[in-house]
């Protein structure tokens, strides 16, 4: 364990790092939206959930793009990290391969994993059938990758902060009056960082520490 933790810094997490840099240089640019330029990497999610098609494609092409000029950086990367677990696994933990280890881990039974993908490719079809249903349903004629998100029903309405907190407040409610009595001091104390930020746009994450669990 201690020769895993010297080496990590150097190997896992440089490389994770490398990656997280990449990332933060894309530059997809800008796109005409409903009358409004949009920041493609800002606005990612509302883009590709847009009702309209080309929208879609769009956003989903100019993404893509932002990373061919890196791409076999990336590539690299994910190898390494990849590699690197193998063999922390197999070699210094002396599990069978790095899905072992990860359900070990993770307190799930041997066999397990295996048991579920099982399932799921025993059941290919009806996800398949899903999609090609809700492209009737909306009316495409081809699905692309970038289909994966269209909603069903057209667009959402645009919400603001104030009442996307109402429809939170009002689901938790019906889930546990005391957990959405807790989630309503994440609003009031504050510990929200509201404001869509450049270094936020790969969405919200919540970091636990011994003192704060929020």
């Amino acid at each position: 364990e201690r020769v895993v933790a010297l080496k990590r810094p150097t190997s896992h997490e440089a490389w994770s790092r490398l990656r997280l840099e990449l990332d933060n240089r894309q530059k997809p640019g800008t796109m005409r939206v409903d009358g409004a330029a949009l920041d493609i990497r800002l606005n990612m999610q509302q883009l590709v959930h847009h009702a309209d098609p080309k929208v879609r494609l769009e956003a989903h092409k100019r993404k893509k793009e932002s990373y061919e000029p890196d791409i076999a950086v990336y590539a690299h990367a994910y190898n390494q990290v990849v590699g690197d677990f193998e063999t922390e696994s197999r070699d210094l933990r002396e599990y069978a391969d790095g899905q072992e280890r990860e359900a070990t881990e993770a307190g799930v039974p041997p066999g397990a994993v295996d048991a579920m993908l099982g399932v799921l490719e025993q059941n290919e079809e009806l996800f398949r059938r899903f999609y090609r249903l809700k492209a009737k349903w909306i009316g495409l004629k081809k699905q692309t990758s970038a289909d994966i998100y269209a909603p069903l029903g057209g667009s959402m309405p645009a919400r603001s902060y104030a009442e996307a907190w109402e429809d939170v407040d009002a689901a938790l409610g019906t889930f546990d009056a005391e957990y959405a009595a807790m989630t309503r001091r994440f609003r009031d104390e504050p510990w929200i960082d509201v404001p869509v930020k450049a270094t936020k746009y790969k969405g919200a994450y919540c970091w636990g520490a011994p003192d704060h669990p929020y």
